[in-house]
């Protein structure tokens, strides 16, 4: 069988919906690719409880006859679905969370995102976390945490990458605690900000993250500016009022308790 149709094969697997009831199933046909054994690859695909009878790259693959390459425009629109601002960009903090889930898989049982919360930049580091929900860390992975996901891409520098982003985190002291918090509210903004395609809005939301005391906010404190924000938008024309204490003594919030400096995500509306 040639590579590219290998490649398909892989790729089909990578796209079937990932149930408590088909991975086992999906894990064996991923080891049968792995020892390169396709034609029991094939065959368990077929038993798949699974329709891929209208499937085209499933023909395609079936037939052995490789056709044309998925449409140029559907690559594009997933490059842009995936796009966020610059200020909705942190690298480093990504690579500094898949590295610690890395080096001790064990804290997947803790420090994991649901699949609709999840919004990972790079793409890279999104593989390596499903990698570590399937294999480095799937004993302590809940089915709750798996749900929804697929494998990871079978690529040949996935091994090589794992050492790289280890060695970014080996020999520092993190608290992953507050970079799970510091991830999950980034991964807030990202999806709400997606969620809203209205640009006042969006802008709101990208405000928040340059907010002085960002740093301290909570993820509640995060989701409740990002209400505000909504609530505000049917006005015509708004401003940030840097006087909400109010806000801050009202109980519905934790930044009362270790600051007088106020949160500027109560709107005052004219």
């Amino acid at each position: 069988m040639n590579p590219e149709t290998i490649e398909k094969l892989y790729k089909l697997l990578e796209e079937i919906p990932v149930t408590a009831a088909n991975r086992p199933q999906l894990r064996n046909i991923k080891e049968l690719l792995d020892n390169n054994d396709f034609e029991a690859a094939m065959a368990n695909l077929q038993n798949l409880k699974y329709d891929l009878s209208e499937d085209p790259e499933f023909s395609e693959i079936s037939d052995k006859l490789p056709k044309k390459e998925e449409p140029e425009e559907e690559e594009f629109l997933e490059e842009e679905e995936s796009a966020f601002p610059k200020e909705l960009m942190d690298e480093e903090l990504e690579e500094t969370y898949i590295g610690l889930l890395l080096e001790d898989p064990r804290s997947i049982s803790r420090y994991y995102f649901l699949h609709e919360d999840c919004f990972f930049a790079d793409d890279t580091i999104s593989n390596l976390y499903r990698l570590v929900l399937f294999a480095d860390g799937e004993s302590y992975a809940s089915e709750l945490a798996k749900r929804n996901f697929n494998f990871a891409k079978n690529i040949e520098e996935i091994f090589p990458l794992k050492q790289v982003y280890k060695g970014k985190v080996k020999g520092k002291k993190y608290d992953f605690e507050k970079i799970y918090v510091e991830l999950r509210k980034l991964f807030i903004l990202r999806k709400n900000f997606r969620r809203i395609p209205i640009k006042n809005i969006q802008d709101k939301i990208v405000d928040i993250i340059n907010y002085k005391l960002y740093n301290e906010m909570s993820i509640e404190e995060v989701e409740s500016a990002i209400t505000q924000a909504e609530i505000t938008s049917k006005f015509k024309s708004s401003v940030l009022n840097e006087d909400v204490s109010n806000f801050l003594t009202s109980g519905s919030n934790n930044l009362s308790n270790r600051t007088r400096t106020t949160l500027p995500y109560f709107i005052k509306c004219f």
